[in-house]
């Protein structure tokens, strides 16, 4: 009992551990779980997603197709058969199963909706899909959100195999950060731990990083794509993650921005307030189902992975591979570093996946200082007898020519001072050497004793070359530009052959990227050039080693301004040369392409009618599902700003291909 003779001293101390007592219980509606188990709440406004999601991942086969309510998942009207796989004739045959269930589903609530009173056990079955929700406005609203899901549960189980070497170093990296580990499960629904992954609209590797995002936190360019590495794209998602949660203090909020953008969550939030808000009110042109469920499929994919047994049975367990990190004292050339360390070139590709393809075709070097990942049983004597000659002080240059009416192979071998022969297989070409107008051909370099690039003429404005646009209301795949002069004169004229075979190499890096002139203003050298699709102002300030707000000034253009492609611009070459900018504008570009066709392939050509409302860049998100420099390829001159309502365009249906991410 604290008296008036106790000291004052020890009264004060017994009234302050009275007082830090009472602070520190915890309060009424405040979380006092433990923090592993609050990190991820599983709201009850996504209960039913969850559940859904689970099913996807480990009950539905991928010969097996919800179809299903796309707003309230725990709708879902049957699931119907269809084919496994991705080819041509299997998404034929799907479409139309999936489609013929949508129809019959549609009818079902469209008489549900007008009040039909006699109805059939099947009707009253959907009927009692809706609980409380049911009526004539839910009904008619369910009749446009009607959505197939195919399962995959076979992908998944694949996934958690490919993942089970890494996951142990992903857990430490996560640790490292200070976040949460379970966040090693997100890659399930990006990618399922596929190394090869890559979107249609350009996102790569396990963690599914977009080139712009991606070059934030790693090296992305022509020779290394670092989004490819497990490790380091690991360390980028552990930061971009981090970043994502100090900037909406919720994991819910954090990892929807993930897939969403971190500046669209943080205005979602503005508008409506938190997580659970946003999934059941908030309403954007690019929120859509995707965004909506991503959070619910990570919670799912958690559950899932956690319980594998249970789902998939025994899990077979896959060691990582004991290996060793040279860190290279110039630039080497793959093949002949494989020869001297005896090794298979393909071995050398499998543990360095964040090298790019030209790299192992002997189009570029590894580059100088590049840790490079190598079998633990090379000794360390045979790695301390590199010989000098197997390294180069510099990376091999790129170099291209656009080809014009009249160019032949032979034509453009003899200006820059190579062999056909390497010139056809530095492009890819087919056997008569069939190149097109408008084609950005590479100029080989192949080092010593191989061909040589010869001194590049100033850049001069391009001639642009009319190209034929596609026709008919379906063709089967070819290229969309017509072919120049064939090197055989066996070969018939260029107006004589029909696009029609199919067998036209993908990768054709069309566009305007010369600089086209030269041009001097208050003693500065100036560039001309044209913006393409996919490229941006902070694309060329990148090449051009300048502050974007430099390219902004000579073009008297604002912040934010959009830019149309084919708009003529000036650029800065006070820095890097007309040539050294083309070089590095030419690899981007043929990176895309490679990129692209190593995971995705042209199925056929159809055609589509503009309709009122329409603009060209969201019917490539939403309707063709195509990146914008391909629609470009099959309707050469399209303006992208001024489509118009019965204007008729052709568009390639891609399909996908070993390394597609879902």
């Amino acid at each position: 009992m604290i008296g008036d003779s106790m000291p004052l001293y020890y009264r004060c101390a017994v009234v302050l551990m009275v007082l830090l007592f009472v602070l520190f219980q915890p309060v009424p509606g405040h979380c006092s779980i433990p923090s592993t188990l609050s990190e991820f709440p599983e709201y009850d406004v996504i209960a039913p997603n969850v559940k859904f999601w689970e099913q996807v991942f480990s009950t539905w086969s991928e010969s097996q197709s919800a179809v299903h309510d796309a707003r309230h998942l725990d709708i879902v009207y049957a699931v119907i058969d269809v084919k496994p796989g991705y080819g041509r004739s299997i998404r034929r045959v799907n479409r139309k199963r999936q489609n013929a269930a949508i129809k019959k589903y549609k009818a079902i609530l469209a008489g549900l909706a007008r009040g039909k009173k006699e109805l059939t056990p099947e009707e009253q079955r959907v009927a009692d899909l809706f609980g409380d929700r049911a009526g004539p406005k839910a009904f008619k609203q369910a009749m446009v959100n009607i959505r197939c899901q195919k399962g995959l549960k076979e992908s998944f189980r694949k996934g958690l195999i490919r993942a089970a070497p890494y996951l142990e170093r992903f857990r430490r990296i996560f640790n490292e950060y200070g976040l949460p580990e379970d966040l090693v499960y997100l890659p399930c629904v990006e990618s399922s731990y596929d190394l090869k992954a890559y979107s249609r609209f350009g996102a790569a590797g396990i963690w599914q990083f977009t080139r712009s995002t991606g070059r934030r936190y790693m090296r992305v360019d022509y020779v290394v794509d670092e989004r490819r590495d497990p490790l380091i794209s690991t360390v980028a998602a552990a930061r971009l993650l981090k970043k994502n949660f100090d900037m909406t203090q919720s994991w819910p909020l954090a990892i929807t921005a993930y897939n969403h953008g971190l500046n669209g969550i943080l205005r979602a939030k503005k508008r409506v307030g938190g997580y659970e808000h946003i999934f059941t009110t908030y309403r954007s042109r690019t929120f859509k189902f995707a965004s909506r469920n991503f959070y619910s499929e990570f919670l799912a994919a958690r559950n899932v992975a956690k319980n594998a047994k249970v789902h998939f049975g025994r899990i077979p367990k896959q060691n990582s591979p004991e290996l060793k990190r040279l860190t290279l004292r110039g630039f080497a050339d793959a093949k002949a570093l494989a020869v001297f360390l005896n090794i298979e070139l393909d071995t050398l590709r499998q543990l360095n996946p964040a090298l790019r393809k030209p790299v192992f075709s002997g189009q570029k070097h590894i580059p100088k200082d590049y840790q490079l990942w190598l079998p633990a049983g090379i000794p360390v004597s045979k790695l301390n007898q590199i010989p000098k000659r197997l390294f180069s002080a510099k990376q091999k240059p790129s170099r291209f020519h656009r080809v014009e009416k009249g160019d032949t192979a032979g034509k453009i071998a003899r200006i820059h001072g190579v062999r056909v022969k390497d010139l056809i297989l530095a492009n890819n070409l087919d056997r008569r050497a069939t190149i097109y107008i408008g084609q950005n051909l590479r100029i080989p370099v192949l080092g010593k004793g191989g061909a040589t690039i010869a001194k590049t003429a100033p850049p001069d404005k391009v001639a642009v070359a009319k190209v034929a646009p596609v026709t008919g209301d379906t063709v089967p795949v070819a290229s969309p530009v017509q072919p120049a002069v064939l090197e055989s004169p066996a070969v018939p004229s260029p107006e004589a052959i029909a696009p029609v075979t199919g067998k036209t190499p993908p990768n054709i890096v069309l566009g305007h990227l010369k600089v086209e002139k030269v041009i001097q203003e208050k003693g500065d050298d100036l560039g001309v050039v044209r913006i393409e699709a996919a490229e941006t102002l902070g694309h060329l300030a990148m090449w051009l080693e300048v502050p974007t707000q430099s390219i902004r000034r000579l073009n008297r253009l604002r912040y934010g301004q959009a830019i149309a492609i084919d708009r003529p611009l000036k650029v800065p070459l006070n820095r890097v040369s007309a040539l050294e900018f083309e070089g590095r504008r030419y690899e981007y570009h043929m990176g895309l392409e490679e990129d692209f066709f190593d995971s995705y392939q042209v199925s056929h050509v159809a055609r589509y009618r503009v309709e009122p409302g329409d603009n060209l860049w969201t019917l490539c998100q939403k309707r063709f599902e195509i990146p914008m420099w391909l629609l470009r390829k099959y309707n050469p001159g399209i303006n992208p700003g001024r489509i118009r309502p019965g204007q008729e365009i052709a568009y390639p249906v891609v399909i996908e291909g070993v390394g597609a991410a879902g």
